[in-house]
């Protein structure tokens, strides 16, 4: 429990200061749970990923998938504000067991975006929202930023404030210029450039591995 303004401030020192060590132990984990791998060929491809990721399956990794979710919390409380929202949204059915942990620790009501018909009207949101709510989205990994797009889309049709967009991993392919463009923040934990970086760092990909990575998202990026 935050108690008040020095508490916060304090727990923004500890979290900065510690940032490190917290990417460093996620991409571990990562590769340790194989929920992200490298597929390195010799053969050059501008279509296919060298890597691939594979967060949803984190819910079946219990102590894992928890401090991930530890990790979502200061997201939201330490960069994000609770100040700064009233409602948390999930895009996406695998989305789904991060919001609801997140919603009912911090005791703010859930939204799920989807499309489906219902009596006679397309609904597109699940859940209760007010004109004026202030909507967090949530999500594993952003990548162009077009599903965050559309969902900011949907609920600002219905009159909600969208700001801000929390997610664990930042692909690199667009997303954050494209949710800038479209007056949104991304808070990030992590790029898949840093991936990449700490995994060489720990020698769990060698520095040609690494290499090709780099050029490859760099390229999808600047496309």
């Amino acid at each position: 429990m935050i108690r008040d303004s020095h508490d916060l401030d304090e727990l923004k020192k500890e979290w900065l200061r510690n940032k490190d060590q917290y990417k460093e132990k996620f991409c571990r984990m990562l590769f340790k749970t194989g929920l992200i791998r490298f597929i390195i060929t010799k053969t050059k491809t501008e279509d296919i990923a060298p890597y691939f990721v594979k967060l949803d399956l984190l819910v079946s990794f219990p102590k894992e998938f928890q401090q991930t979710l530890a990790i979502l919390l200061k997201i939201v409380k330490l960069e994000v504000g609770l100040e700064k929202l009233t409602r948390i949204a999930a895009t996406t059915t695998h989305v789904l067991p991060y919001a609801a942990v997140l919603t009912h620790t911090l005791e703010v009501p859930m939204l799920f975006i989807e499309t489906r018909k219902t009596g006679g009207r397309k609904r597109r949101i699940d859940g209760i929202l007010y004109p004026g709510d202030k909507v967090l989205i949530v999500d594993d990994v952003v990548s162009t930023g077009e599903t965050a797009k559309s969902a900011a889309d949907k609920l600002r049709s219905e009159g909600a404030l969208v700001e801000d967009f929390a997610a664990l991993l930042d692909n690199e392919r667009g997303g954050r210029e494209r949710l800038k463009s479209e007056g949104i923040n991304l808070h990030a934990f992590i790029t898949i450039s840093e991936v990449a970086d700490y995994l060489e760092k720990m020698s769990l990909i060698t520095t040609d591995e690494h290499r090709i990575i780099y050029g490859w998202v760099k390229r999808k990026h600047a496309s």
